[in-house]
């Protein structure tokens, strides 16, 4: 039952790449008659990523419903961490001014936060995931160095990614690293740093353009 229903839910998300409207019908189908949370998390993803003209309506009326449950709400939370779509950030944002989401609260940073940091190809690869993730890091730092540290670790491995994101990833922990105490946030600070020294050809090309890292100098 748990194979079918996994093979299933691969068919449907192949399926849902088309993005065409027939296709749109189906997945809601699916979103609407589920008898489990999975099937129903697996359509509403899908639907997330596609063009369908009602799919913020379809995102709001799911808000409403599972902010009602904590479990729900932290599933939800990750779906739109995750998503791909072309307004996949802009729906962070959203997901951030919703009045049930709680930055203090750890399930809600790992939900959306995690989910977010890990989703590289939006978190990292674009400018406005970038500028949304750096934003993230300095408001959570204050808040829970634990989730703040897990969330950098999106930045292992910068000299492995393309040489055009070397210097605007460089630049996220140099600029953190020179606002951040050492002495009030010594994790994340101490994991910043970390991840600079490892990254040996991103951070040379970043100190071509924009000087060397005070910090790393030491």
């Amino acid at each position: 039952m748990i194979k079918s229903r996994q093979a299933k839910n691969i068919c449907l998300g192949v399926l849902a790449t088309l993005d065409a409207p027939d296709i749109h019908a189906l997945i809601k189908q699916q979103f609407e008659t589920a008898t489990c949370a999975t099937d129903r998390l697996s359509a509403f993803a899908a639907y997330l990523n596609s063009s369908a003209p009602d799919k913020i309506e379809v995102l709001r009326a799911f808000e409403a419903e599972s902010k009602k449950n904590l479990i729900a709400w932290e599933a939800f939370l990750s779906v739109i961490g995750s998503n791909s779509s072309v307004d996949a950030v802009e729906l962070v944002r959203e997901m951030e001014r919703s009045d049930a989401f709680r930055i203090e609260q750890t399930n809600d940073q790992r939900a959306l936060y995690g989910s977010f940091a890990r989703n590289r190809k939006k978190s990292l690869e674009t400018e406005e995931g970038r500028v949304l993730f750096a934003e993230v890091l300095r408001k959570l730092a204050p808040v829970n160095e634990y989730t703040t540290v897990n969330l950098l670790n999106a930045f292992a491995n910068i000299d492995q990614m393309e040489i055009k994101y070397h210097i605007p990833l460089v630049k996220i922990l140099a600029d953190l690293l020179a606002e951040l105490d050492p002495q009030k946030y010594p994790s994340v600070y101490n994991r910043i740093r970390k991840l600079l020294l490892g990254a040996p050809a991103a951070v040379e090309a970043y100190g071509i353009v924009q000087g060397k890292i005070p910090a790393l100098q030491t």
